[in-house]
């Protein structure tokens, strides 16, 4: 996490963010010094990723060693705010081997999580406590979205991997390792997350790889017949870009008269997630085949946008009642 990273999530000003990550800093030091506990294990990834910002490695070493040692359910995102920043320092060999230990952790952690029984909502995590027997030892359920902030955790590291081969110019091995963590590990990526690599590798000319990329992930959905019984082994989580995202990389291709990955990529964000490119690039797309004299596929992309449209606009009906 930087400071333009915190200022952001926070919409504060740089004098009051920088003031605060000062505050977090002094704390990180005054409890990695005094090798003190601390009860709420979501402070180490705060107060680490404090010290990671202002490039304070010993410090930052001395509490992610508290966090490390007692595995804290946010140690996650600490080790990524690590990685994060010994990649700034050209430290790779050591954000790599970090890489490799979390793996092995997170690994067995997911043995014990696999199992779990997920429902859709709080209310079902209630109903099931309250007809379970004093003595039931089975895990207690999680719903899907606790499910999905915690496997969103765990691919930080991951993701910080990724965002570093890019900006070595790896990027056929950054796509390959991303998707391959997805599917071995059992993570998933944040939209931000998607967004964020989609970007980079666009921002890079790499256009192969960022639809290479787009095409793999797809999005969040529930498998199983039967929902009271689902495992968080059975949820599978597929991820889009944003629409924004989907617009830029769309624009792109088409710079390439290369309708057929186009139309590819609409589709799979289609099926994969129900989601439309905006109107807005539909219509983009119908001037340029205009412009280029194919008017098979002006007529395709213009009808797709009078559809979309009509959707958006759709009166939905009020109840009697």
């Amino acid at each position: 996490m930087t400071k333009t990273d915190l200022a952001r999530l926070i919409d504060l000003s740089e004098e009051a963010t920088n003031q605060i990550l000062q505050t977090m800093v002094a704390i990180a030091h005054s409890v990695s010094s005094r090798k003190l506990k601390i009860a709420d294990p979501r402070y180490y990834s705060c107060l680490v990723g404090a010290l990671c910002a202002h490039d304070r490695v010993a410090d930052a070493e001395k509490l992610f060693a508290l966090a490390w040692e007692g595995r804290s359910h946010y140690f996650d995102t600490a080790a990524a705010s690590m990685m994060s920043m010994y990649y700034r320092h050209g430290n790779n060999a050591k954000a790599n081997e970090l890489l490799s230990q979390y793996s092995e952790i997170w690994s067995e952690k997911w043995k014990e999580l696999a199992s779990t029984p997920i429902v859709l909502s709080a209310r079902n995590i209630e109903s099931k406590d309250d007809n379970s027997a004093e003595n039931d030892s089975s895990p207690r359920p999680m719903t899907v979205g606790q499910l999905r902030l915690l496997l969103i955790r765990a691919a930080t590291p991951f993701y910080q991997r990724a965002l570093q081969m890019i900006n070595s110019n790896d990027a056929n091995d950054a796509v390959e390792f991303i998707t391959n963590a997805l599917r071995k590990h059992s993570v998933v990526l944040s939209s931000i997350q998607i967004d964020s690599l989609v970007n980079l590798l666009l921002d890079r000319n790499y256009l192969p790889n960022a639809f290479a990329l787009c095409m793999r992930l797809g999005q969040y959905q529930i498998t199983g017949e039967n929902h009271e019984q689902l495992t968080a082994q059975q949820c599978q989580y597929n991820m889009v870009p944003s629409p924004s995202v989907q617009s830029r990389i769309l624009l792109e291709i088409c710079k390439e008269n290369d309708w057929t990955r186009i139309r590819a990529l609409i589709k799979n964000c289609k099926i994969a997630a129900n989601q439309d490119p905006p109107v807005e690039c539909m219509l983009q797309l119908f001037e340029h085949a205009l412009v280029t004299g194919d008017l098979q596929q002006a007529n395709d992309m213009i009808n797709q946008a009078v559809k979309i449209s009509s959707k958006k606009n759709a009166v939905v009906p009020m109840s009697d009642g």
